[in-house]
């Protein structure tokens, strides 16, 4: 598998990179890859479906200009800033027929991600269980540290994800309304009541990540940034895309 450790300057870019890493390993098994990278700014993200209406404090992002942006997966709105770090795995089925099955997906790539995390070495730090809860939610003891989301084309997976790590949490209680739709570990808690930083470093956390998937072709991605470019144009820098 490939590794590929690289953040474009705007969370646009970003996210249009992860669905052209997507077509990429679509066409050819021989491109998965496990990417990182880190937001420069703050900015609200919806899923797919997501109102923004409903899911974002839209008044309060106007007032800070703080980017309301959707991504091509699914999953809840989140906010996410400096003191994130952002992972994109793109994996593809025909090598691995049994991610065929969302929940399988889930299960496979969620645990693989929770067993990365007990093995730093550093885990002392975390004195609550590390879990899966929810879908696709990974916890600290009661607390979510990390949300993640799937798309899916024809022949490969894009699942991604976001870790807390030394964010500003007060932003996310600020720009996000109250979900809509919420595991019932939640409880109804506010966000503040319910998430929590990680207390991982960023490098370590992507060593296990990398050890874990057996990233180990470190820059080899061929990105043609015409087609990050174009996707920035149509979809997420497009607001027509955002508010649709």
């Amino acid at each position: 598998m490939k590794y590929f450790d690289f953040s474009y300057e705007t969370p646009e870019e970003n996210l249009a990179l992860d669905e052209v890493l997507l077509d990429l390993v679509e066409v050819d098994p021989k491109e998965e890859v496990l990417r990182f990278w880190e937001p420069k700014e703050t900015f609200v993200v919806l899923g797919y479906s997501n109102d923004a209406k409903k899911e974002a404090n839209v008044e309060s992002c106007l007032k800070d200009e703080i980017p309301i942006l959707r991504r091509a997966s699914g999953g809840g709105a989140v906010v996410q800033g400096p003191g994130c770090l952002n992972y994109t795995l793109v994996l593809n089925m025909n090598s691995r027929p049994e991610l065929r099955d969302i929940n399988v997906t889930n299960r496979v790539i969620m645990d693989g991600i929770r067993l990365a995390l007990l093995n730093i070495e550093s885990r002392s730090n975390v004195s609550e269980t590390i879990s899966v809860q929810g879908v696709t939610d990974l916890t600290a003891g009661k607390f979510k540290i990390s949300g993640n989301a799937q798309k899916r084309s024809r022949n490969a997976i894009l699942f991604h994800g976001s870790f807390l790590l030394n964010f500003e949490l007060p932003l996310i209680e600020k720009y996000l309304s109250h979900p809509t739709k919420e595991p019932d570990y939640r409880g109804k808690r506010s966000h503040s009541q319910f998430i929590q930083n990680i207390l991982f470093q960023a490098d370590e956390l992507k060593l296990a990540m990398r050890n874990h998937w057996e990233a180990d072709k470190e820059n080899l991605v061929s990105i043609d940034p015409i087609a990050v470019s174009q996707l920035v144009e149509a979809k997420y820098g497009n607001e027509s895309w955002v508010k649709r």
